[in-house]
């Protein structure tokens, strides 16, 4: 690290691409250490259909189109 240190002070355009990047570098480091610690909460990250009200509607949906078939025939085993 001290190596590093003394390229930066020694280099002028060294030292002045760091003092610009230096800021995103460590802002980024903090939002992707941040992202880790939030994964554990999954309620923030899981996909909108996922909800029981979502998955609940669905299996009404499905019902429904069973008894379509049901009362229609299959329109996939058609040979028109």
């Amino acid at each position: 690290m001290e190596e590093l240190l003394v390229g930066l002070t020694s280099d002028p355009n060294v030292l002045r691409q760091w003092m610009v990047s230096g800021p995103e570098v460590a802002k980024t480091i903090v939002e992707f250490k941040d992202a880790n610690l939030q994964l554990h909460n999954h309620d923030e990250y899981s996909h909108h259909e996922q909800s029981h009200r979502v998955q609940k509607s669905f299996t009404k949906d499905v019902q429904v189109l069973l008894v379509a078939f049901k009362d229609l025939g299959n329109p996939f085993e058609e040979d028109s």
